[in-house]
């Protein structure tokens, strides 16, 4: 079980992760590549096709998770906290086709 933080220490957490989600993406631009180069390792997320995109899930909920940005060293924390469409039991979304609408900043 994890330890709760006093709620001070995570709503500023949570502001944090959010202004530094917000200059992440602004940065969410990756080198050239030569074309060889897989697509998943030469384009950002936002720069993929829909098919490329559902090409790489894997079912496995991750991205389902609630993240925090780590401000010193804009390193990613998963939480065990999952998205209010995300299924504990099968890992899947529960309305998957709809997501983008009912979870503002759902990924993809």
């Amino acid at each position: 079980m994890t330890e709760s933080l006093p709620r001070a220490t995570t709503a500023a957490m949570i502001k944090s992760a959010t202004i530094q989600s917000a200059k992440t993406k602004s940065a969410m631009t990756k080198p050239a590549a030569s074309p060889d180069t897989p697509f998943w390792r030469r384009k950002a997320l936002s720069q993929m096709t829909r098919a490329e995109w559902e090409s790489l899930c894997d079912g496995c909920g991750r991205c389902c998770l609630n993240k925090l940005i780590e401000e010193d060293t804009n390193r990613t924390v998963f939480t065990d906290v999952g998205c209010k469409l995300l299924d504990g039991q099968t890992c899947r979304c529960t309305d998957y086709a709809h997501r983008q609408a009912k979870v503002k900043d759902c990924v993809r």
